[in-house]
């Protein structure tokens, strides 16, 4: 009980700080709305607590995805009304629709504009609910809607960059330095030969966090836009340097015993420096790296010492990118190429389903019953809210239990401001101080990750039942409805996340190796410019989010995460073969020859007939590179094939074995 009331009793400096911006942002929101006699100025003030952020940044990039998101829900409004306002069940069909549209697209949007659906999916129902009995007044209440909720971003945005403003940029700078030092010894563990595939996970969830945030940064002046685009660097530099480093190790898997002895000391050196590093001991390993003196070593040798230079270049160009997250000035050109995610658009299409279900039932419901509009419209909104936020959670319900618990808190202290306290007062002063008191204190657990939501939700459904305007306050019959209203809502929002769920592990192991397979025929035919950064994100988010199953996946399930390494490894080697023979302009025929034999081979998992036909193109391929003669490039371009035909074949040996278990030696 303590450990609850503790961000209460003793506030951290920064909950103070971050509860102090957020009650005079909302004060804020709704003076100026009192002034200028809005409709209902409960949204400016409730805006300006949703998009409240610890970072400038964040609420900046929140407060322009809501206002698109806002805009986009007003035109979905507008439409439904002039269309089906006339016609009850077409309406509620095309409200459910747009719900279900909006969710889908937040599933599969996966950067910070994903807001901006979630935001389009509830403002249409806030929009058009309250009056769907009078379509002639839709126009004006929507521009009302705009015009608070523009006023509380616009507030919010305003008080968090002048008072004690907290940069993104502050937390990214650490964060970077944990990603440099994480690859690195990722790399390390990798040169050293270990099972490293924990160290490469944490690597990858970190880019895969970073990139998120970084986003943020780009709304905090040109220090904060510098800052973005050096870790958009840095984070292509050290997926390629993980890549780098595994394909060394693969590769060191083909030398003689002799050979790797006679490389050892200078994997050792490597590995020293890595675990070591300064920009002048990097540069000096590097051009040690590229002295001629090993052109005449055997070739295995020569591709061995060139996949160790990669790596330590690559290295290398990420402490540049550091550095200049550091200073907030680019040292290098920013890359045009941003990371990819992962976009399931079933897993979307089923959670958009989910919640255009979840509406449509609870809105039969009133329609059949004859449920008055002005006791229905608090449900049917928070159905809404509820599914337009949550829908797209693999815990949806728990959230939602969240929600129901803060809106429950709210309903008890609104009922003793709103209907004891505030009627008796009168001013904006004495107003403020009786809802802003229970929201300060509120504001407080905001900044507490275990119970941020439950406290927002207090805060903004506090602000909502007061429901101040200059006329007065709603009447207790109606604070009563919309009490037992919300509550409602949210229940059968819950009971429609128990009863239509899905296995996310499965789902995702089912259908994301097709996805991921897919990606690979592409990257034999698409652009090598840009094609690392995009492939190399994409993987990453993957992998991510495979390990985040995989605790709970059944053991045929879990071998998705296996496979999405082998996926990894062979888009890299296609990657380097394909840099690798990049100007070579006499082996450019035979060389789209083979990636159009990959193509085919990528087709499905592996199976003997393409272990087969990918084993003879590539020999094909290796004789004619031979008989143009090698250098450095040539070498590279060898031992690239050799892996792509190594890791088909284990891959293919893997999945052998593993039906012999399941169904015995026919």
């Amino acid at each position: 009980m303590f450990a609850v009331l503790k961000p209460f009793i003793f506030p951290s400096e920064d909950a103070i700080k971050f509860a102090i911006k957020l009650s005079i942002a909302a004060g804020l929101a709704l003076f100026i709305a009192f002034c200028l006699d809005l409709n209902q100025p409960q949204w400016a003030a409730a805006t300006a607590v949703i998009v409240a952020q610890p970072h400038s940044g964040m609420v900046v990039s929140k407060g322009l995805a809501r206002l698109v998101g806002t805009l986009m829900g007003t035109v979905i409004a507008l439409v439904v009304t002039a269309l089906f306002s006339q016609t009850p069940w077409l309406f509620i069909l095309a409200l459910s629709l747009g719900l279900m549209i909006c969710t889908a697209a937040s599933t599969v949007i996966r950067s910070a504009w994903s807001y901006s659906f979630v935001l389009a999916g509830y403002t249409t129902a806030i929009i058009v609910l309250p009056d769907v009995f009078k379509p002639l007044s839709i126009f004006d209440y929507a521009i009302a809607r705009c015009t608070e909720i523009c006023l509380g971003i616009i507030c919010s945005s305003a008080v968090f960059a002048i008072l004690w403003p907290v940069k993104v940029f502050h937390g990214l700078i650490v964060e970077a330095s944990n990603i440099w030092q994480a690859g690195l010894t990722s790399a390390c563990m990798t040169l050293k030969g270990e099972n490293v595939n924990e160290d490469l996970l944490n690597s990858l969830a970190k880019i895969v966090a970073i990139d998120a945030q970084r986003e943020h940064a780009l709304f905090e002046g040109g220090d904060g836009r510098n800052r973005a685009k050096a870790i958009q660097n840095m984070c292509h530099d050290i997926l390629a340097l993980l890549r780098a480093a595994r394909g060394f190790s693969r590769q060191i898997r083909f030398l003689t015993k002799e050979n790797r002895e006679q490389l050892q000391p200078w994997i050792n050196d490597c590995i020293e420096t890595l675990t070591k590093p300064t920009y002048k001991s990097l540069n000096v390993l590097a051009k040690r790296l590229r002295e001629k003196d090993h052109l005449d070593r055997p070739l295995p040798q020569q591709d061995i010492i060139a996949r160790l230079e990669m790596v330590i270049q690559c290295a290398i160009f990420a402490g540049l990118d550091l550095a200049s997250v550091r200073a907030g000035k680019l040292k290098r050109k920013a890359k045009t190429s941003y990371l990819s995610a992962h976009r399931d658009y079933s897993l979307g299409l089923f959670f958009g389903l989910r919640s255009g279900l979840a509406f449509l039932i609870l809105s039969v419901f009133w329609m059949i019953f004859g449920w008055p509009i002005s006791e229905a419209s608090g449900s049917l909104m928070m159905v809404a809210v509820i599914c337009s936020m949550f829908a797209n959670k693999e815990n949806a319900a728990q959230i939602s239990m969240g929600f129901l618990r803060g809106t429950c808190y709210a309903v008890v202290v609104s009922f003793v401001v709103s209907q004891l306290i505030l009627p008796s007062w009168s001013g904006f002063p004495l107003l403020w101080l009786g809802i802003g008191i229970p929201l300060f204190i509120s504001s407080l657990g905001m900044v507490k990750p275990a119970i941020t939501g439950t406290c927002t939700v207090f805060s903004i459904n506090l602000l909502m039942l007061c429901r101040p305007t200059n006329h007065g306050f709603q009447s207790t019959e109606m604070f009563i409805n919309q009490s037992l209203a919300m509550p409602l809502g949210i229940i059968a929002a819950i009971l429609a996340f128990h009863l239509v769920k899905i296995n996310t592990s499965y789902w995702q192991g089912k259908y994301m190796l097709g996805a991921m397979l897919k990606d690979l025929r592409k990257l034999t035919q698409s652009s090598i410019k840009g094609a690392e950064t995009w492939f190399g994100g994409r993987m990453a988010d993957r992998l991510v989010l495979l390990a985040r199953h995989r605790s709970i996946m059944a053991e045929n399930a879990e071998k998705r995460w296996y496979d999405a390494l082998h996926i990894m490894d062979l888009g890299d080697e296609i990657l380097n073969l394909r840099t690798s023979l990049a100007k070579q302009v006499t082996l450019q025929i035979s060389l789209d020859t083979y990636l159009d034999t990959l193509e085919k081979v990528f087709e499905r998992e592996p199976n003997e007939m393409s272990v087969e036909l990918l084993n003879s193109a590539s020999e094909r391929l290796k004789t004619i590179i031979r008989e143009k003669g090698l250098d450095t490039r040539g070498v590279l371009a060898i031992s690239a094939i050799m892996q792509i035909q190594q890791v088909w074949s284990d891959w293919y040996l893997e999945q052998k074995v593993q039906q012999e278990d399941e169904y015995g030696i026919a």
